[in-house]
């Protein structure tokens, strides 16, 4: 059965916004579009030189602004079997309005609430902390509270999460898991011969890069890896400075996943993936690391992923937490056990069957409804 599946996201993954929302809606759309569906992806369009419509490797991406999106016929004319949000957003809303007749499904990919929004504030940039209100009304806002009740089918990348998005949005029927979707090898790669500690992300604040690099500091016969930038050049060039004085940190830059297949080779040789930040939901890095043999090493645990497969970091002890993994090559153990985890529960075969599941039962629920 071939469906026609729209994907509403605030981003794409390029090199002017990473992120978490960004590559899984990607991946999402690649895998989809591999069994025979007919993908759109549309994002809000953030600048006037991006483009309204680009057809890339079978995927249809549309970039409309807000005003587009609530008052023209853009996403009705589209007639998708399915509306899916990654993460409810001002797109959700309008699609709810506009299509009623149609299924709308929303994966809650990071659901905050007043706590986790206090963080995104205390540890941002002034200028980001100017739009931390901005993205709070654009994300729970009484509207998308409201639309996201009304979604026919709610899912989550991980069970962990069922009870704080019940809680948060007073849900009466219980999410489904919707699993971050990974291209996991069939055999572990092969690591490199030093130790080799990795560091993937945005330099935001919240990630807090800084941690890493004095990790790094702390263990000189130790090759330490960091991949990724900051939106801001500000940022950019403060994290770069830094990084420059480590002397056994290599600076990997951006590198698109879709694009180039250096950053997975970074992890494949990498024997332990770092986590510094203050708050997350359940990282990406995580499964992309896991899925290639590498230990967690983080202080954030969802879903005990840090304690199970790694160290959890409990009083910002990283360098014990490093020392435990390095010795008796615990994270070795450890890497094999994330490995085989994300094989049986990410793996793209059995991930991408979960996802039709869900479209093609949404749809019939829909039908008698209607």
């Amino acid at each position: 059965m071939k469906l026609k599946i729209c994907l509403l996201s605030i981003q794409i993954l390029n090199k002017n916004k990473i992120g978490g929302f960004g590559s899984m809606t990607m991946q999402l759309a690649k895998s989809l579009t591999e069994v025979g569906m007919d993908v759109h992806v549309v994002v809000l369009k953030t600048n006037l030189k991006s483009k309204e419509v680009e057809f890339i490797n079978g995927i249809h991406f549309h970039s409309i602004s807000l005003l587009t999106s609530f008052f023209s016929s853009f996403l009705k004319n589209l007639k998708a079997d399915i509306y899916h949000s990654q993460n409810q957003n001002l797109l959700t809303v309008a699609a709810q309005f506009l299509v009623p007749r149609a299924c709308h499904i929303i994966t809650c990919r990071d659901p905050r609430n007043l706590a986790d929004w206090w963080i995104e504030f205390r540890f941002a940039t002034w200028k980001r902390r100017f739009w931390v209100p901005f993205s709070y009304l654009a994300e729970e806002s009484y509207f998308l509270r409201r639309v996201i009740r009304k979604a026919d089918l709610i899912g989550c990348p991980s069970s962990f999460l069922f009870p704080k998005v019940m809680k948060m949005y007073k849900l009466k029927m219980e999410p489904i898991e919707l699993p971050n979707i990974e291209n996991v090898p069939p055999n572990l790669p092969l690591k490199a011969n030093k130790p080799t500690v990795l560091w993937v992300g945005r330099f935001a604040k919240r990630k807090n890069p800084e941690r890493f690099l004095t990790l790094a500091q702390n263990f000189p016969n130790v090759d330490f890896l960091i991949l990724g930038n900051s939106e801001e050049k500000s940022r950019q060039f403060e994290v770069e400075t830094l990084i420059k004085n480590c002397k056994n940190v290599t600076n990997l830059g951006f590198i698109d996943k879709f694009e180039n297949d250096k950053f997975y080779k970074h992890f494949e040789k990498s024997w332990i993936l770092v986590n510094t930040s203050i708050r997350e939901g359940l990282p990406i890095t995580f499964i992309e690391a896991a899925s290639r043999g590498c230990a967690i090493l983080s202080q954030v645990n969802p879903n005990n992923y840090a304690e199970t497969f790694g160290y959890h970091v409990k009083s910002d002890d990283f360098e014990i937490g490093l020392t435990t993994l390095l010795k008796n090559d615990l994270w070795r153990i450890k890497g094999q056990l994330a490995y085989e985890q994300v094989k049986n529960v990410n793996g793209k075969e059995k991930s991408i069957k979960k996802y039709i599941d869900a479209y093609t039962k949404c749809i019939k629920v829909k039908s008698v409804k209607v």
